[in-house]
């Protein structure tokens, strides 16, 4: 019979219990699953041992900056509408 696993967000000193998993791969790919969707710290718990079987950490995607030369969609919105408030000198 497989061990049930819990999955916790957190570290062991700050956890939020996340969900349960039947034996450690189905667990572990349930983490892998959950730091997929949501970034953050994720651990496996066995009460059993009462240890950490496994963990993982991943991040959010960091946001591309523009090339200098690429003009943001703000940016340009913001000439049109200073250039629209710009009086006509004639």
């Amino acid at each position: 019979m497989k061990e049930t696993l819990h999955i916790f967000s957190g570290t062991p000193k700050n956890a939020r219990w996340e969900e349960s998993a039947e034996g450690l791969s189905n667990a572990r790919e349930r983490m892998e699953q959950l730091a997929g969707t949501k970034p953050g710290k994720y651990f496996l718990f066995s009460i059993s041992t009462r240890s950490v079987l496994a963990q993982t950490e991943t991040f959010s995607q960091p946001q591309r900056v523009p090339e200098s030369n690429e003009r943001s969609a703000v940016q340009q919105f913001f000439d049109e509408l200073c250039g629209e408030m710009t009086p006509d000198p004639h």
